[in-house]
């Protein structure tokens, strides 16, 4: 898409040199090829920068997910949350209140980055969206630590409702959506 756009504005750039060439005298011309040039030098500028900010933006959720992925009690609980997910006989109980709490609160963070616009969820949903599927939808989590504490957790539940909203929209699947949160309280 991105070429499409560059090589439809090098088009139209030509024409209305063209155009330009066709109605002014010479002098005026050198003006007006002047002038177009430096347009052209300054979209090239801004889309340099937009290309800057876009690699800077992967960088900072990439670290985001490694960060995530090192945390060997997030780790832990959500080898458990996939078996579970993936049908298989797990036990998720207070022994797991620690690894439940970080990974919530990691999902706590996110949560304020999409707040303050640092992120959206349309740049989050492919790596996290199952991470944080799978955990706001266990029921184990749902009763030691999501609905009894919630008010510790207002951020998650915020970007809950909006991440849910997203996924719909976007007819994406939602793990174990049976699970939902929506049927309780909304902060």
């Amino acid at each position: 898409m991105k070429r499409k756009s560059i090589i439809l504005i090098i088009f139209v750039s030509i024409l209305f040199i063209g155009f330009i060439y066709c109605s002014f005298k010479i002098d005026n011309l050198t003006k007006v090829v002047a002038g177009a040039a430096s347009l052209l030098g300054i979209y090239g500028l801004l889309y340099n920068f937009k290309h800057e900010r876009d690699i800077a933006e992967a960088q900072f959720i990439f670290d985001l997910y490694k960060a995530f992925r090192s945390n060997e009690k997030i780790v832990n609980l959500y080898i458990k949350l996939e078996l579970h997910f993936l049908g298989k006989e797990v036990i998720i109980d207070e022994n797991d209140r620690k690894g439940i709490v970080e990974y919530l609160v990691f999902m706590e963070n996110l949560a304020s980055l999409f707040e303050r616009n640092v992120i959206t969820i349309k740049k989050i949903d492919p790596i996290f969206g199952f991470d944080f599927f799978i955990i706001t939808h266990n029921l184990a989590v749902q009763e030691i630590e999501l609905i009894p504490y919630r008010d510790y957790y207002t951020g998650t539940y915020k970007l809950y409702d909006a991440w849910l909203k997203y996924r719909k929209k976007k007819k994406r699947p939602i793990p174990l959506s049976e699970n939902s949160l929506s049927k309780y309280e909304k902060i």
